[in-house]
């Protein structure tokens, strides 16, 4: 709700204002209520529970939302730097009213607060999509930045008839920087990005701690929604009964999912340290 009022309020006040940066401003800002309604609508999907068909669960449709979010934006930043650049090259630069510095002021102010509000929800339910509309969010008031400088720069120097269209061309840029960002983390996770290293080198440790394991290796993680799935082998005495090295892998198993580490899942091959 707070997307649409000021989206909506924006782009109006950008068009009677006269200001072709706040209206670029306006229209990423309605890229973000697009993006809240394809997580409003998503969410319903990759937060099912898993089934015969999807024995992972649906984590992925998630991932493929956030690339859908991602390319919204190239498409808007593209866009917007046509329109500027058509804008300059016909010397169609205006002078915009006093109140689109305050729209754009305001915004700033407002999508800050946004950011921290969604990427506090992002970091507690671990969602990359969640994540993706914070930086959506940031983004907006990074844009609006240089968006409010450039208005002022009009305002303040009539005669250089370019400066709005050029702010809307920086603030495409910035649209530009945030989309990628975002492609690139849904990406890394559809190729199954693995958990990084210092992250790998704590679960060998934990794993290494539990009573019976003598050692860890070939961990091996891909990420699937808000977390990761998790496979390993684990050294125990070779002398041990099938029930007591079962004991053991269950044990690991629960410190993995319970501790700190991310992981939805583990599968513990047991293996006999003869040495």
């Amino acid at each position: 709700m707070l997307n649409i009022v000021l989206s909506a309020g924006k782009l109006l006040l950008g068009l009677l204002g006269q200001s072709q940066t706040l209206v670029a401003d306006a229209v990423h800002s309605i890229s973000d209520c697009i993006s809240d309604v394809g997580i409003l609508v998503g969410v319903r999907y990759w937060s099912a529970p898993a089934d015969e068909r999807h024995p992972y669960g649906h984590w992925r449709m998630e991932a493929l939302v956030t690339i859908a979010m991602g390319l919204s934006l190239v498409a808007v930043a593209g866009g917007l730097v046509l329109r500027a650049w058509q804008a300059m090259h016909a010397g169609n630069g205006t002078t915009p009213a006093w109140y689109t510095l305050v729209a754009a002021i305001l915004t700033v102010v407002t999508k800050e607060a946004m950011f921290q509000w969604t990427s506090h929800s992002a970091r507690k339910y671990h969602s990359r999509a969640l994540s993706a509309n914070a930086w959506h969010q940031r983004s907006d008031a990074l844009s609006s930045l240089p968006a409010a400088a450039a208005i002022a720069a009009a305002m303040i120097f009539p005669e250089l008839r370019f400066i709005d269209p050029a702010g809307a061309v920086i603030v495409s840029a910035l649209i530009l920087f945030a989309a990628t960002r975002i492609i690139l983390g849904a990406v890394a996770e559809l190729m199954d990005e693995s958990l990084p290293a210092h992250k790998r080198a704590d679960i060998a440790t934990a794993v290494c701690a539990v009573p019976g394991v003598t050692d860890t290796h070939k961990v091996r993680s891909r990420r699937n929604g808000p977390g990761f799935f998790l496979d390993l082998h684990v050294l125990v005495p070779g002398n041990l009964t099938v029930r007591e090295s079962h004991d053991i892998a269950d044990t690991v198993r629960q410190t993995l999912v319970q501790g700190n580490f991310e992981i939805l899942d583990a599968v513990v091959h047991i293996e006999p340290d003869d040495s």
